[in-house]
């Protein structure tokens, strides 16, 4: 019950948000209001989620929509004489290929497509051998070289 409560407030901050940033700003497109929402959405449940879990989705999703979508507003709406936060593309092309893209990825994200909770009981240091420890160990810095490549 308490995270049914919990996304019907963050929906509504985020309508809140994209309505406030449409009376600020109102030359901004439908489209870059409903992907600041989202954008808005993932931040407040981020926020929620922070004390009792860790919010990998969540981040991830903020730091595309940073990207994505709240970045391109700024060019398109508050730095608009930057020679360095230009945008080519005007904001209706941008959004309308971005938002639904994003979208997609968002619902990709948090769609409920195989999940499974692990418990501390499936996973035991002291049970993996001493060979499946170096494989790991080999896997992990492979994937940490090629990381900070």
């Amino acid at each position: 019950m308490q995270n049914f409560q919990n996304l019907i407030l963050s929906f509504f901050v985020s309508l809140f948000s994209a309505i406030a940033l449409g009376l600020f700003e109102p030359h901004i497109t439908l489209l870059a209001l409903i992907g600041f929402g989202i954008f808005i959405f993932c931040l407040f449940q981020f926020y929620i989620k922070l004390g009792s879990d860790i919010p990998l989705k969540e981040l991830i999703m903020i730091i595309a929509f940073l990207q994505w979508i709240v970045g391109p507003i700024l060019s398109y709406h508050f730095y608009t004489r930057s020679e360095f936060y230009y945008m080519i593309i005007d904001e209706n092309t941008y959004m309308s290929y971005t938002l639904p893209a994003s979208a997609a990825f968002f619902l990709g994200i948090f769609a409920p497509v195989f999940r499974r909770k692990y418990d501390d009981e499936d996973v035991k240091i002291e049970e993996i051998s001493l060979g499946e420890q170096k494989r790991y160990r080999k896997k992990g810095g492979f994937l940490f070289t090629a990381g900070a490549l």
